[in-house]
């Protein structure tokens, strides 16, 4: 039976939501006692949809024959039309128990209350049953410990929502909400810190409205029951974070053996982490540390003894914070500057930042360490932070790691003469061999973003000199560096050899962030070198290496695949990734990466034939540019040149090419083209790539031309790609709701039609009677909107048919599709491939819609096509990515678009085409071009 609801239950709407959103058809629920997993299931077996059955299991189920009585009693009472097998209740075959339940016309909730009773072999027989029950039908459960199913990986891990006790906890607005519904005192966080939102220490706080008792008084109450010989040594158990007999006899705790069985037997809330070991609630600890405080010489020893073995294991951050529950100041301090020299060389500023941010919350932190924790700051993204505390450490002294974190600082701003001016002065005043090479790598770095190569160059020649008695780290930031300067200085070779060897460097000494930078430059050097494959590989390496610890790192690797994918020639790929990594920059705030990233975008857009898209990409770059920096303003404006060139705009593109100071290749090759002349510049094979479309001339793109004819009398034009929006006349035509224009456009296209079609193919068939009646009050309304244009009955019902009135002429984007599909006309396919411009009414539900939209897009396509086998190259190009933006997986748009590039003798745009086609059946339909196709396009 559903338990019923408790007078004050606050409902979990947020996860109720996430249940029934799911798909999995095995829902589980591991939380300790007190977490609520109960009151969930019940709220979510009683808000309907299925019929439901409920089981709550106790110590008897450990008898898988008791169980199987039980449960096929229970499933008999509750869906008494379950044609059930029939047997000895121990061998009853689970799948014959799903397949009675598969055959009911009705969605089945079967839930399982205090699983982890259950014996092996009924995990084992539920494992069957749930491997075999249909679409519609779940399984809801409970337990403290996650059961040992024995179900394939597979299934768990496509049909298991595993809801675990952090997403049980109450949110704060839950607390606030729960509080409020009893009309209780609302605490603040710091009276429920210790609960962590645990439902059940929360609902004792809100039932004590006259606060003499709390939570802690709870967890008292229960250690109170403790045997006496336990409870006298059990506030000992406050220096162990993870409860085990082991651990205890190791940190030489007085706890008596079995102190972890008797803590179960009262109940005290703790988590099984696996067999014997346990985490209890924040609460409980809370009590046992006030508790050990009392004996302040005992609670020094045990903690120091506890910093030590944490130590010893490996754990100093939890060494930490046992020197300050025992008041430890010295040894913290000495640990913290241990820990910090080793992350500093190591490059570790998230874990420099975790223990200074530690231990200067209990005692102030000398210079050198603030310095660090200011450099921390900045190099993991906290860069205002970071910048003002390094700035008051110098108004008080010099401090080579404040000059350090500045300069760094500068560096994320894009500010590279401050950067240039920190990193000189760190070299005058540098203390150790790191700073003076990192001041150098600074410098080097400035100086290249300053457009002086060659005085970077020598600095640098400098630097090598020295590193390589410095720290293996060290030695591998100077070859870094040199990649980069070679990597100005044109030289791919060089620059990839120094990068190579500083990959191996940073891999041997395992500093993931640095490694992650060099996978990410590498991918671009191969990239560049047309090693696509290998690129795309490398990156996905870099991003898996730093996940969500560096975010605005994240952002630039993102920006990467787009940089990869985009000097292959592959665009419509890079358009997606620019974007990916668009949206990245926008939630970080990184306006130089926002306008970097959209120039990307805006090019490989201009490539695509989307001139529109490109002109806001571009749009968007000049509002993010800083002011200060001049490269981007260039490559902003060389950008802007080629998507006018593009468009066919040779003036305005020879003007913004020749405010370009630049001397380089590309834009020569472009001033070629605009003189007429065959480009004979010697451009590197990636830029080629990159620029494979426009660098063959303008031409006119798709152009948006008058999607319907003029025409006299009373005209209705109807657009139903994309939303519905009809004028009349040519002034728009405002309908009274949605269901009123799906309603038009279905008269429309259908000619005439009865009541009973309309409900069938708008409704569903529904019979329901707010349907029939919301149906009549549509064709009234729209009767009506049409009526205070016309002068006549628009929509008039005769011999019990619907159709809009003869002397309404009526032209849509469909009809125009339909009309093309087999037409050689060349402006009349131009025309529908832009009608075409998102599917047929996608907000319309039900067979009628579904089956002419597929046939809206087929004649769409197939018009397409007819355009691309007439069109120029640049032409068939865009109208291409045009079909594959409305369905990625039409093959036979890849096969016409490789046949555009070979008749052309663009072999650089069919490779990158073939290589697209490839990955996309690949990775949606797990199959491979066809052998003649793949043996053309081996080399």
């Amino acid at each position: 039976m559903i338990p019923r609801p408790l007078r004050h239950e606050l409902r979990r709407t947020h996860l109720l939501d996430r249940i029934e959103r799911s798909e999995e058809s095995l829902v589980l629920l591991i939380a300790p006692s007190g977490f609520g997993k109960t009151t969930l299931m019940a709220q979510y077996a009683r808000q309907g949809g299925r019929r439901s059955a409920w089981l709550s299991l106790s110590p008897d189920d450990g008898d898988p024959a008791i169980f199987n009585t039980r449960f096929l009693h229970t499933l008999r009472e509750e869906i008494p039309e379950a044609h059930l097998p029939d047997g000895p209740r121990e061998f009853i075959d689970p799948r014959s128990c799903a397949r009675a339940l598969n055959a009911l016309d009705d969605h089945v909730l079967l839930t399982l209350d205090h699983l982890h009773l259950a014996h092996v072999n009924t995990l084992r027989w539920l494992a069957e049953f749930v491997q075999d029950l249909h679409e519609g039908h779940r399984v809801l459960a409970a337990a403290p410990r996650r059961p040992d199913l024995p179900l394939p990986t597979a299934f768990m891990a496509e049909q298991t929502l595993l809801i675990s006790g952090d997403q049980l906890r109450f949110t704060p607005q839950e607390t606030q909400a729960y509080f409020e519904r009893r009309g209780a005192y609302v605490p603040d966080l710091v009276e429920t810190r210790g609960l962590s939102g645990w439902p059940a220490g929360l609902a004792l706080l809100a039932a004590n409205a006259h606060g003499t008792l709390s939570p802690l008084d709870l967890v008292r109450d229960l250690l109170s029951r403790l045997p006496s010989k336990v409870r006298a040594a059990f506030p000992e158990a406050a220096t162990l974070e993870e409860w085990s007999e082991t651990r205890a006899r190791d940190a030489q705790l007085s706890l008596p053996d079995g102190w972890i069985e008797a803590a179960q037997d009262v109940g005290l809330p703790m988590t099984p982490v696996a067999p014997g070991r346990f985490v209890p609630l924040q609460a409980v600890m809370d009590v046992l540390r006030e508790e050990l405080g009392r004996t302040p010489e005992r609670a020094a020893q045990l903690y120091r003894r506890a910093a030590e073995q944490a130590e010893a294991r490996g754990e100093p951050l939890l060494a930490l914070q046992h020197y300050e529950r025992g008041g430890h100041a010295l040894p913290a301090q000495t640990l913290a500057t241990r820990l910090c020299s080793e992350y500093l060389w190591r490059i570790d500023y998230p874990s420099v930042l975790s223990t200074l941010e530690q231990l200067r919350r209990w005692q102030p932190l000398p210079p050198a360490l603030n310095a660090a924790l200011a450099l921390a700051l900045i190099r993991t993204d906290r860069v205002q932070e970071g910048e003002s505390l390094a700035a008051s450490l110098l108004e008080q002294e010099l401090e080579p790691d404040a000059l350090r974190a500045l300069a760094h600082a500068a560096h994320r701003r894009g500010e590279r003469q401050m950067q240039l001016h920190y990193a000189q002065l760190l070299t005058q005043h540098a203390r150790t061999r790191s700073q003076r090479a990192d001041a150098a790598r600074l410098e080097v770095a400035a100086l290249l973003r300053l457009g002086r190569p060659q005085e970077a160059a020598a600095r640098a020649d400098v630097l090598l000199d020295t590193s390589q008695a410095l720290h293996p780290l060290e030695w591998a930031g100077t070859y870094f560096t040199l990649h980069t300067i070679y990597e100005e200085l044109r030289d791919p070779v060089l620059s990839e050899q120094h990068l190579r060897s500083a990959l191996d460097l940073y891999e041997s000494m395992h500093s993931h962030q640095q490694i992650a930078v060099c996978l990410n430059d590498l991918a671009m050097l191969r990239a560049q070198a047309g090693a696509l494959e290998e690129a795309q590989g490398l990156v996905g390496r870099a991003l898996d290496l730093i996940g969500s610890s560096m975010p605005d790192l994240r952002v630039v690797y993102l920006e990467t695949q787009g940089d990869v994918l985009l000097w292959n020639a592959e665009f419509g790929g890079a358009a997606q990734a620019y974007a990916q990594a668009l949206e990245a920059a926008r939630q970080r705030h990184l306006t130089p990466l926002i306008t970097r990233i959209q120039l990307g975008h805006a090019h490989t857009l201009t490539q695509l034939g989307d001139f529109p898209a490109a002109q806001e990409a571009l749009d968007d770059a000049a509002a993010n540019l800083p002011p200060t920096d001049q490269p981007l303003r260039a490559a902003l404006t060389f950008t802007r040149a080629v998507l006018a060139f593009a468009q066919g705009q040779l003036d305005e593109a020879r003007t913004l090419w020749q405010e370009d100071a630049s001397d380089s290749d590309l834009r020569r090759a472009y001033l070629a083209l605009l003189d007429g002349q065959p480009s004979s510049v010697p451009l590197p094979a990636y830029l080629r790539r990159a620029h494979s479309v426009t660098l063959r001339g303008p031409a006119p793109p798709i152009k948006p031309a008058p999607a319907f004819p003029a025409a006299e009398g009373f005209t209705l034009h109807l657009q139903t790609c994309g939303s519905v929006q009809a004028t009349l006349n040519g002034a728009p035509l405002h309908l009274p709701f949605s269901r009123a224009a799906d309603l038009l456009a279905y008269l429309a296209l259908q000619a005439q039609a009865s009541r009973a079609d309309i409900i069938r193919d708008l409704w569903d068939g529904s019979n329901d009677t707010r349907a029939v009646n919301y149906a009549k009050l549509t064709i009234r309304k729209l009767r009506a909107a049409l009526e205070d244009h016309l002068p006549f009955n628009p929509l008039p019902f005769e011999k019990n048919l619907y159709a809009l009135a003869p002397a309404l002429t009526v032209h849509s984007d469909a009809t125009l599709i339909l009309d093309a599909e087999h037409s050689t006309d060349l402006d009349l396919l131009r025309r529908a491939v832009q009608a075409h411009a998102a599917p047929f009414m996608p907000a319309l539900e039900g067979e009628w819609a579904e089956a002419f939209r597929e046939r809206l897009q087929g004649a769409a396509q197939a018009a397409g096509l007819r355009l691309m086998a007439r069109a120029e190259l640049p032409e068939a190009v865009a109208t291409a990515r045009h079909l594959l933006h409305l369905d990625p997986l039409h093959e036979a748009t890849y096969l016409a678009l490789l046949d555009a590039y070979e008749q052309a003798g663009d072999t650089v745009g069919a490779q990158g085409t073939y290589r697209e086609y490839a990955r996309m059946l690949d990775r949606e339909l797990a199959a491979r071009p066809a052998a003649p196709l793949r043996e053309r396009y081996a080399r």
